[in-house]
C-alpha cells in the first residue's frame, strides 16, 4: 500500500494531486499492479491563494480534461479560463516590433485565476481533501509527502537562479483585454506581462505586471512608468527572489514542489508546467518504484536550469531601450552546456528542418519544456526582419 499526501492547495498542490491521480489511474488500467493506493490533499482553507492571473502550456488543460470526471472545456467553463494560443513579444530585440511565439495550431493553453482553479479542483472528488493546518510534516501519516506550502521561511537550503528582475508592480486593466494570447512587452525598466483573464475572475485585479530590478529602478519610478505606458490602476507591489532547492527530495520521503521547490520570474509561463513535470518525474519512484529519487532530483534541477537559461537568452538580444536595466540584463552569463548544442542546431537549420526533426524524434529535439521550434521562432524574431501579419 502506498499513500501520498500533498500539503498545500495552490497551483502546485492542485496540479500535483491531479498528476499523481491520473498517472495512478493509467497504471491500474494497464493492469501492471503499480500505482498509488491513496492520494489526499491537505490544506489550510485560511491560506490565501496566489493573487496573480496565471498562464499555462497546453499540457495543463489537457490534464484538466483527462484527470477530472467533470472535465474542463470551454462550454462548461467553471474557472473562467481564456484561451492562450502563444505569446506576443513587443519591443524586444532591435529588428521587429512584434515577435510571436506560437503554439502548434492544434494546441491551446489557458489563462486562469488561481482561486477559481483551486475551488474547481478541490471539489472534483478526484482525490481525498482534508482541511487542516500542517506546520510539521512529521505529523502527516503517509509514505510520501509533497510539500507545496509556498515560499520557504529561510533560503539557507536554496541556490540563487540567475535573472535580471526581482520586483513587480501589479495592476488592473482599465479597458477590456480579449487577445487569445499572453503579451510580454519590453519596457525601459524590464518588461510587462498582460494576461487576458476573465473580467469576473478575482485575479483580473492583478492581470498586468510591470517587472523590474529594484536595485536599478526605484519603486516610485517603476510605478510612474507603469501608469505612463499602460492603461492600468495599480493594485499591488511585490518583491521576490529567484531560487531553487538544493535537495528537491528530503529523506527519500518529502518531495518539494511549487514555490518550496523553486521560483523564477513569469516569462514564458513556466511555473505550472514545471510543477506538473516534477510531479510526473517523482511519480516514477513513488508509483513505479523504478527510478531512484536522486535521479529524479538531478533531472528536475536540470529542467529548471534549462528554463532559467532560455529565459536569460531572451534578454541577450536587448530591446528597443538602451537603458541601465537592459545593459545589465544583456551581460548576464549563460552556462548551461546543453543550451549551446540546441542553439548550434537551430541557428544552422531552417524552421522547416527543425519541425521535421521534431516530428521524427520529438523527445530528442527539446530543450527544457520547449520543442526546439520554440527556440527557433525566437531566434528568427531576433535576427531576421519578419513579415508582420494583420
Amino acid at each position: 500500500m502506498t499513500k501520498v499526501s500533498i500539503v498545500g492547495a495552490g497551483n502546485a498542490g492542485c496540479f500535483s494531486a491531479l498528476e499523481y491521480s491520473w498517472q495512478s489511474k493509467m497504471d491500474k488500467w494497464r493492469g501492471n499492479g503499480r500505482g498509488i493506493d491513496e492520494i489526499e490533499l491537505i490544506h489550510d482553507p485560511h491560506t490565501e491563494t496566489e493573487k496573480v492571473g496565471q498562464a499555462t502550456f497546453p499540457q495543463q488543460p489537457q490534464l484538466l480534461w483527462s484527470a477530472l470526471e467533470k472535465e474542463f472545456n470551454y462550454y462548461s467553463n467553471a474557472i473562467h479560463a481564456t484561451p492562450k494560443l502563444g505569446i506576443l513579444y513587443q519591443n524586444w530585440g532591435k529588428i521587429n516590433k512584434d515577435v510571436f511565439h506560437p503554439f502548434p495550431g492544434n494546441q491551446i493553453a489557458v489563462h486562469f485565476c488561481p482561486t477559481e482553479m483551486q475551488q474547481y479542483v478541490l471539489s472534483s472528488n478526484a482525490f481525498k481533501v482534508i482541511e487542516k493546518e500542517i506546520n510539521n510534516l512529521d505529523e502527516v501519516d503517509a509514505d510520501y509527502v509533497i510539500d507545496c506550502r509556498g515560499r520557504p521561511a529561510s533560503f539557507e537550503d536554496y541556490d540563487e537562479l540567475i535573472n535580471p528582475v526581482n520586483a513587480v508592480v501589479l495592476g488592473k486593466p482599465e479597458s477590456k483585454i480579449d487577445d487569445p494570447y499572453t503579451k510580454h512587452v519590453a519596457t525601459e525598466d524590464g518588461w510587462t506581462f498582460i494576461i487576458p483573464t476573465h473580467e469576473e475572475s478575482p485575479s483580473y485585479e492583478r492581470s498586468i505586471g510591470y517587472l523590474y530590478n529594484k536595485e536599478i529602478t526605484s519603486r516610485e519610478d517603476a510605478e510612474k512608468n507603469f501608469t505612463k505606458n499602460f492603461n492600468v490602476k495599480i493594485t499591488d507591489h511585490l518583491t521576490f527572489k529567484n531560487y531553487i532547492a538544493k535537495q528537491p527530495v528530503i529523506n527519500n520521503r518529502i518531495i518539494l514542489n511549487g514555490n518550496r521547490l523553486f521560483f523564477l520570474e513569469p516569462m514564458e509561463s513556466t511555473s505550472i508546467s514545471t510543477y506538473q513535470t516534477w510531479a510526473r518525474y517523482s511519480y516514477q519512484f513513488i508509483g513505479n518504484k523504478g527510478w531512484a529519487a536522486h535521479h529524479a532530483s538531478i533531472d528536475i534541477k536540470q529542467h529548471i536550469k534549462q528554463v532559467e537559461t532560455f529565459i536569460l537568452w531572451h534578454y541577450k538580444f536587448g530591446s528597443k531601450y538602451d537603458t541601465p536595466f537592459w545593459k545589465y540584463a544583456k551581460d548576464l552569463s549563460i552556462h548551461e552546456p546543453l543550451f549551446h548544442d540546441a542553439f548550434e542546431f537551430i541557428s544552422s537549420k531552417t524552421l522547416e528542418d527543425v519541425k521535421i526533426a521534431e516530428a521524427v524524434n520529438p523527445a530528442s529535439f527539446r530543450y527544457g519544456p520547449w520543442a526546439l521550434s520554440g527556440l527557433k521562432y525566437w531566434h528568427k524574431g531576433m535576427t531576421e526582419e519578419l513579415k508582420q501579419n494583420g
